[in-house]
């Protein structure tokens, strides 16, 4: 099951905890705190760009660097940015995430909700910079020929889903 859209303690009650026979042979930060979860798959978020329009030594190495004038009005957002909005909370402050996106929407991003759009806003040239796609969606598009690379931010955003056992199942 997938836990988005409930709260913890929902989770909790209609999941049971169980670790397979096998569980030694799992990576430790795979298994959830609480038992109930083994994440199966992580996929990163990282910062395309359209090689076409920005040169690799110019693009964007960091989300800092979005915030760059030279990119005013060529970076794509995503109308709720919850893993990357989640990773600064994590690696800086509250104050400090709502400092950045006032500064970053200063600088006009291109909202697109999804960030499937936002890549095919960027392999057409409509948009230079897509700072939160997963490098499974470039490595896809690329391999179709769109003119993208990407660079690996620090810190890194990670969404992971994992499964769990429903109760009474």
């Amino acid at each position: 099951i997938s836990g988005v859209g409930l709260g913890k303690n929902e989770r909790a009650s209609i999941r049971v905890r169980y670790m397979p026979p096998d569980v030694e042979a799992i990576h430790p930060a795979m298994i959830a705190d609480d038992k109930r979860d083994i994440n199966l798959r992580f996929l990163p978020f990282v910062i395309a760009y359209n090689s076409s329009l920005i040169p690799a030594k110019s693009a964007p190495k960091s989300y800092k660097d979005l915030l760059r004038s030279e990119f005013k009005g060529l970076v794509g957002i995503d109308t709720v940015p919850v893993y990357l909005m989640g990773a600064m909370i994590r690696y800086g402050s509250a104050e400090e995430t709502r400092d950045y996106f006032r500064k970053l929407a200063a600088n006009k991003p291109q909202v697109r909700r999804g960030r499937s759009i936002q890549l095919q806003f960027l392999c057409a040239g409509e948009l230079a910079i897509a700072p939160y796609v997963t490098a499974d969606q470039v490595f896809g598009v690329k391999k179709k020929g769109c003119p993208v690379e990407m660079n690996i931010p620090d810190p890194l955003p990670i969404s992971q889903s994992g499964v769990s056992i429903l109760s009474g199942a």
